[in-house]
């Protein structure tokens, strides 16, 4: 089910804030999911808080971009959390691969952007409820550039669908494209584990494998790529010798 919005504060924020409200009076929090069933998606036609990765703002013009949040019950342990970001990121760019003419400039920069060439396209915020050795739930908010023409000089590298093809695109059926490309990724994870699209993610990844230049703790090193490990920390190797691991707070893109 989707529900849809004229507009909202964030639809993470509007989906946690619906799961919490069935929380309150219940003994056994996964019973939250007879009300909020897996999958239950909401999409807004404008954001007022859009929310970024680090606290930073997503901002979108009203009506033109896919802004959609759905929510998993995943059945896994919290150090694999970070497999869900692979699945989302490979569920965007599976769409994407369908309008596109040169999918080949699709890349995922770590940990979940999604670039064509080197322009921000779509954004991800995952967000998780761990209680112990458990995951509650996960609430996966979505932001897709699909048909806004013109963005504000204060972003730094955003670009649309619609900028690549000249075209124009529905919203409705963008959402729902994406969200059955991610129930399908997640079902084979279900089926199998969560190392099942490593290779698929290390291959789609942004800069894998070539120098660039990074701030890694305030200190300016060039580096390359060599993955991602299993909590999702990126790996860097600094002068082809030193193998680094960085976690988000950690590692910048210069």
């Amino acid at each position: 089910m989707i529900k849809k919005l004229a507009e909202t504060n964030s639809t993470n924020s509007y989906l946690k804030e619906l799961i919490h409200v069935h929380m309150i009076d219940m003994v056994d929090s996964k019973d939250v999911s007879k009300y909020v069933p897996e999958f239950f998606s909401v999409m807004a036609h404008y954001q007022t808080e859009g929310k970024g990765q680090q606290n930073c703002h997503w901002h979108s013009e009203p009506n033109k971009n896919a802004l959609f949040s759905t929510l998993l019950y995943p059945k896994m342990h919290p150090s694999q959390q970070f497999c869900l970001s692979k699945i989302v990121s490979l569920s965007i760019i599976d769409y994407l691969k369908t309008l596109l003419l040169n999918p080949h400039y699709l890349s995922i920069k770590w940990p979940n952007d999604i670039y064509y060439k080197d322009r921000k396209i779509a954004g991800i915020l995952i967000e998780n409820s761990v209680m112990g050795e458990e995951m509650l739930y996960c609430v996966i908010g979505i932001g897709l550039n699909l048909n806004q023409k013109h963005f504000s000089d204060q972003l730094p590298n955003p670009i649309s669908v619609s900028q690549i093809t000249n075209l124009s695109y529905d919203l409705d059926e963008a959402v729902k494209l994406i969200i059955n490309n991610i129930a399908f990724r997640y079902t084979k994870i279900i089926e199998n584990d969560c190392k099942f699209y490593d290779d698929e993610y290390l291959n789609h990844l942004y800069l894998n494998n070539k120098e660039a230049t990074f701030e890694v703790n305030n200190e300016v090193i060039t580096a390359r790529i060599k993955g991602v490990n299993e909590y999702g920390n990126l790996l860097l190797l600094k002068n082809n010798c030193k193998l680094i691991e960085c976690g988000l707070k950690e590692v910048k893109f210069l």
